[in-house]
């Protein structure tokens, strides 16, 4: 399995507040967030097994791509250094000792191989159910800014707002992945955390197409990282 392995120290950057998936009770959210790149060739089973769980509509996912395999030789056009800042705050919640990919981080609360058809079923039946505690969003665009609003009744909570693209194709032409046309869906453009503002601002291009484009509102315990609730709001 070729995956990359990165050795480094936990950098955080604060802001402002198909296996038996179907096992998964009824009303009870599941948020996967996966972590990926398309320079590593261990990745599209992982995004394509993300893909079919989202098919249940319990379960949502986005994938996160990092940058540093951008290195080797492919540079991935959504990747973002913040997101492999994101995945090194995990590794150091969980301890582990370097970053990988694909990896899937479900509820916040754990981790496994993105790719994982029996681990991650588990994790998934394990994991709690979120409390209502986002109350309310609201979502308006002017002048090329998509502004999001939300509402949040509990204290000690930090909230993120994730600009997601609902799909996107691309054909890799070097790298691990060179010759192969990859799908992406649900990929995080932008993000933005917050513990003392209910609103978050992202670019949002004139040429841009609503329909692929929506807003994931997560509350997120400010001690642990866990989430405790998701909004989804489409444009």
């Amino acid at each position: 399995m070729k995956w990359l392995l990165l050795i480094s120290s936990f950098i955080f950057i604060s802001a402002d507040c198909q296996t038996n998936h179907s096992s998964v009770p009824v009303n009870h959210k599941i948020f996967i967030e996966l972590f990926t790149s398309e320079g590593c060739s261990s990745c599209p089973p992982a995004e394509k097994y993300a893909e079919e769980l989202a098919k249940d509509s319990n379960i949502i996912v986005v994938s996160y791509h990092v940058d540093y395999w951008n290195q080797l030789g492919w540079i991935d056009s959504f990747s973002n250094h913040s997101f492999s800042e994101k995945q090194h705050h995990y590794a150091q919640l969980f301890h582990l000792s370097s970053v990988y990919t694909p990896q899937a981080i479900i509820n916040g609360k754990a981790e496994t191989v993105g790719s994982n058809r029996t681990v991650i079923p588990q994790l998934m039946r394990s994991a709690a159910s979120f409390e209502k505690i986002i109350e309310s969003q609201q979502i308006t665009i002017n002048n090329d800014i998509l502004s999001v609003t939300a509402k949040c009744a509990a204290k000690n909570i930090l909230l993120e707002f994730l600009f997601v693209q609902k799909d996107a194709t691309t054909h890799v032409l070097a790298g691990e992945n060179n010759g192969a046309v990859l799908h992406h869906r649900d990929i995080v453009r932008q993000s933005f955390e917050t513990t003392n503002k209910m609103t978050a601002q992202f670019s949002f291009k004139k040429n841009y197409n609503k329909d692929n484009y929506k807003v994931i509102i997560l509350a997120r315990d400010a001690a642990d990282y866990s989430v405790k609730d998701l909004a989804v709001v489409y444009l």
